[in-house]
């Protein structure tokens, strides 16, 4: 894609105890990309800057040895971000963001004013979060300083994955269809996303077998690459579930093809992101075209676009659902379509349709009660929703009048279509194991309850759980004088090659020890309730934040996951919380998996 943030290919590195660098982000700004960081000097890759060009001469020899040949006039650029706004806003998709604002904002979400509010808002917080970018009409691949970047750089042991990941996207520029080609030929949301999926899934499989080998690539399995709540952290809901659905994709199709099958989705992609997210649909389970009702000769056409799956699961975790609702109400998808109307010949006077269409009744009821569960109050009076059947609908408008006058034409011509029972069979099949997979969180009298790692975490007296980008956060209370909270976080990724306490322990001390700030008190082998586990204590400053904060932590195996407890807090209170937050970590139970 245009725009590249935390690729994690160094699997042995990606260790647990660097997770406070994370939710620090979070519970400082309330906001993942709002962090400051250090500027660098432009330098211009071709022969001026030894350490880059040694960077892309080696990634360019490791995409020669799988089949794929970078252009030589590939410029490798560094910028500081001030740079880079209008870099970035120039290879944005107008229609594709415009779409995505009177969505948001049709739904009551809180955006900017204007589309070009939102654009501009947009690309300046890609500014912040990302590492590195592709920019496809200069030729040119962008580094960026940030603190994502810095993360990424740690916890791959160097810059060498991102540079071979972006260098592939210079190789599908050079193809019949470019990379920009490949987003103009989009004719809607669900499209968009499906494209970019297909671009950043073959450029995700491709790196790895470049830096990896491909007899590891073919002995992978799909699970190996769900980085699950550590993209979440870094990338946000959205982007992390756009990775995660491309590397599920780009792995089914590389095992049933090979290298071929990943270029051959470029030229032939899914028809829709549905079938991205979950591969066995592929060519069976084909999107409904969706239509609406003629409309009068007041209301004239502004936009009209297909939301799709993963936009839908999105845009309600952004709104508040939670991770299982969003989940449940996501899947089952079988089409939609969305249209802006606007009103008489005012342009300021807009209505908004939205008809959804299901595999089952219960994925409509599932939806219907998501989406009502995360609308805000204030749309009570102006918006509408009905379910029939497998349809759910939504109007809305600030004229009552023509919020009937829409939703009665919805419902005089429905929109029907016969059950496909192997469908519906294969969307109980998803959900059922996809809800499997989520950790079951809960609360029980005074404990946080993880269920699916065997985990309980007492409470203190007030300390709340929290929802950040849909993941459970357990929060104290605002500290007099700062908006920071002590806080405690619970993240599982996978744990390729059953890798031992001992080498964590190894690749930790290194990771730690090689941040610019950092003083790690100490890292040792110890245990966690029940179950052998890495303790670990550091604290100082991370590059591009501006509090000294302190952590504790613990980093356990259940089978091939590593789980991660880290709490965070603030520096210049350590003295006097710390026998309680030691207590916190020590009275932690895990029961043996």
């Amino acid at each position: 894609m245009r725009c590249q943030s935390l690729r994690l290919y160094g699997t042995a590195r990606t260790s647990f105890c660097l997770l406070g660098i994370i939710h620090l982000k979070y519970l400082i700004t309330s906001s993942l990309f709002a962090l400051s960081t250090a500027s660098l000097a432009l330098s211009i890759c071709q022969g001026e800057d030894g350490e880059l060009a040694k960077l892309q001469e080696d990634a360019t020899a490791k995409l020669a040895a799988v089949g794929y040949v970078v252009p030589d006039k590939v410029a490798m650029e560094r910028r500081p971000i001030e740079s880079v706004i209008e870099d970035l806003d120039s290879i944005q998709d107008e229609a594709f963001l415009a779409s995505q604002f009177w969505l948001f904002r049709s739904l009551g979400l809180e955006v900017a004013s204007t589309p070009e509010a939102f654009r501009r808002a947009v690309v300046e917080s890609m500014a912040q979060s990302l590492a590195a970018y592709y920019h496809a009409p200069r030729k040119s691949f962008v580094m960026l300083d940030t603190s994502v970047g810095q993360i990424s750089e740690v916890l791959n042991g160097g810059l060498e994955p991102l540079t071979v990941h972006e260098l592939v996207h210079a190789c599908q520029d050079t193809r019949e269809v470019g990379v920009l080609d490949l987003f103009k030929a989009a004719k809607s949301l669900d499209e968009f996303l499906v494209n970019r999926c297909v671009l950043e899934g073959e450029a995700e499989m491709v790196s790895l077998a470049a830096l990896q080998g491909l007899p590891a690539l073919e002995l992978s399995s799909a699970s190996d690459f769900d980085l699950g709540d550590l993209e979440r952290s870094l990338s946000g809901v959205g982007t992390a579930l756009i990775y995660k659905s491309a590397r599920k994709w780009a792995h089914h199709r590389f095992q049933a093809g090979g290298i071929e099958a990943l270029q051959l989705g470029y030229f032939k992609p899914p028809t829709s992101t549905e079938q991205i997210m979950h591969p066995t649909k592929l060519g069976v389970d084909l999107p409904t075209v969706v239509e609406l009702p003629a409309f009068g000769s007041r209301f004239t056409k502004v936009l009209s676009e297909t939301v799709g799956e993963l936009q839908i699961h999105s845009l309600l975790a952004a709104a508040g659902a939670n991770r299982r609702e969003s989940v449940e109400a996501s899947i089952g998808w079988d089409g939609d379509m969305f249209v802006l109307l606007q009103v008489g010949d005012s342009e300021n006077e807009t209505a908004a349709l939205w008809r959804t269409i299901w595999d089952r009744d219960e994925d409509a009821q599932q939806f219907e009660a998501a989406l009502k569960g995360v609308l805000p109050s204030h749309l009570e009076t102006t918006s509408h929703i009905e379910r029939s059947g497998r349809s759910v609908e939504f109007a809305s408008s600030q004229d009552s009048a023509i919020l009937v006058e829409l939703s009665e034409l919805l419902k005089a011509d429905p929109f029907g279509m016969a059950l496909v029972k192997s469908d519906a069979a294969s969307t109980a099949a998803i959900e059922q194991a996809a809800l499997a997979d989520l950790p079951n969180s809960k609360l029980e009298e005074d404990n946080w309850i993880l269920q699916k790692y065997g985990m309980s975490i007492p409470i203190p007296d007030g300390w709340v759980l929290v929802k950040i980008q849909g993941m459970d956060i357990l929060q104290g209370p605002i500290e007099a004088g700062s908006n920071f909270r002590t806080n405690l976080n619970v993240i599982a990724i996978p744990n390729p090659g059953g890798i031992g306490l001992d080498q964590h322990l190894k690749l930790n001390r290194e990771g730690l020890s090689s941040i610019d700030g950092i003083k790690l008190d100490h890292i040792e082998l110890s245990s966690l309730g029940d179950v052998p586990a890495l303790r670990f204590e550091y604290y100082g400053l991370f590059p591009g934040t501006h509090q000294r904060l302190h952590f504790l932590g613990a980093l356990y195996l259940n089978g091939n996951q590593q789980i991660g407890v880290t709490l965070t807090t603030n520096q210049i209170d350590w003295d006097s919380k710390e026998d309680a937050l030691l207590k916190v970590m020590d009275d932690i139970t895990v029961e043996q998996p």
